[in-house]
């Protein structure tokens, strides 16, 4: 192969890859919400949008990125993040720091449900 298509290869692969780490879930989330204030006067920003969160927020995600959203969220929300819930088919995943399986008490069979 000339090093000319060698060389468009290696661009095409760059490309590709960078494509795939722009829609990480756990990117968009970090870059999409954001805490300001402190105590009754903070607020969750989402793409902007202003939301008072006097009693902090509740999380609750589900589905294939559920996991890797919810670790985001929890690093980008810090205290403010109070509660939550994910639900999300058995992975080589770990759960948010502050969760527990509850697989094991033997109701839930196809799913790993985690709460905070």
């Amino acid at each position: 192969m000339s090093a000319h298509v060698l060389a468009w290869r290696a661009v095409g692969l760059r490309a590709f890859e960078a494509g795939v780490a722009a829609v990480r879930p756990d990117k968009l989330v970090m870059e999409a919400v954001a805490v300001t204030g402190s105590g009754e006067a903070k607020h969750l920003l989402v793409l902007g949008e202003s939301i008072p969160i006097p009693g902090g927020v509740s999380l609750i995600a589900f589905g294939k990125a559920s996991i890797l959203m919810a670790r985001a969220a929890e690093r980008k929300l810090g205290p403010a993040l109070s509660r939550g819930v994910v639900i999300a088919q058995p992975s080589a995943e770990s759960c948010p720091e502050r969760c527990r399986d509850l697989k094991s008490e033997g109701e839930f069979c196809e799913n790993m449900i985690y709460v905070f």
